[in-house]
């Protein structure tokens, strides 16, 4: 396939750039692309071509249905008067604007098994990655498009639960949530970047981004390992390393 093209031309909406990555399945060449913007439905990849098939989720369009059933109805309205009903249109849904159960952020204190402190981090947010720090912890949390970071540190007073946030990396919530070959995800303990490592080959590397900076830099690296399975990752300020079935990588952090 050297020097062929195998796709051209303008697509529907847009792209994150330098962010596509691609591999062989069994006799089939797959290609991942990212939505730049989150919320909008593909009709079409590329605008005009009609090559190309569109493969519905039908599960995700069965939990649409069933979750705005009592929005809908076969029956003329009783409600009275002229006004129109709103309708829902079940394409311009995705499935992170369904909510599923809430998720929690629990403190418990193990010697007496009682829980000290509890929020609420709703259905979409959740934590991503928790790293030891030499006193506390840092945890990373979605919230919305942004992941932030926060210190908890270390306390003997149960009713104290020191929580500081320190930084945020702009739309990585977003990202986090369009990796779905996402296997691990790893910070060093000062937090300059996050790596997110996939079942196989590819890791996605995002740096902590500067002091007012709207977005931050994004790096993927290849490690042509399609046919070995990543069996664990350790991010440091240096180094990152990934360990897959027959090799152990130690890739340099320039930063």
């Amino acid at each position: 396939m050297e020097n062929e093209i195998l796709i051209q031309g303008e697509c529907q909406h847009r792209l994150e750039e330098n962010m596509a990555t691609w591999r062989f399945k069994e006799d089939t060449l797959q290609i991942d692309l990212s939505k730049y913007e989150s919320g909008l439905m593909w009709s079409e990849l590329i605008k005009g071509d009609t090559g190309g098939e569109c493969l519905p989720n039908d599960a995700l369009a069965a939990e649409i249905h069933t979750r705005l059933a009592h929005l809908c109805t076969d029956q003329n309205s009783n409600t009275g008067g002229d006004q129109p009903c709103v309708g829902f249109n079940a394409e311009q849904l995705e499935e992170c604007d369904l909510e599923g159960k809430d998720n929690f952020l629990q403190r418990i204190n193990f010697s007496i098994q009682t829980t000290t402190h509890l929020a609420r981090l709703g259905s979409n947010n959740h934590v991503l990655f928790t790293c030891k720090r030499k006193y506390g912890q840092a945890v990373c949390l979605r919230h919305d498009h942004d992941a932030c970071v926060w210190i908890i540190d270390d306390v003997s007073d149960d009713t104290q639960w020191d929580i500081r946030h320190t930084h945020n990396f702009p739309r990585f919530g977003y990202v986090e949530a369009s990796k779905t070959n996402k296997k691990f995800c790893v910070s060093p303990a000062d937090g300059s970047y996050i790596a997110i490592v996939e079942h196989a080959r590819h890791v996605f590397l995002y740096e902590k981004p500067d002091d007012g900076a709207k977005t931050a830099k994004q790096r993927i690296i290849d490690l042509n390992c399609e046919t070995s399975p990543i069996m664990g990752a350790v991010a440091t300020k240096k180094y990152l390393f990934v360990l897959s079935k027959d090799k152990l990588y130690r890739l340099q952090i320039y930063l």
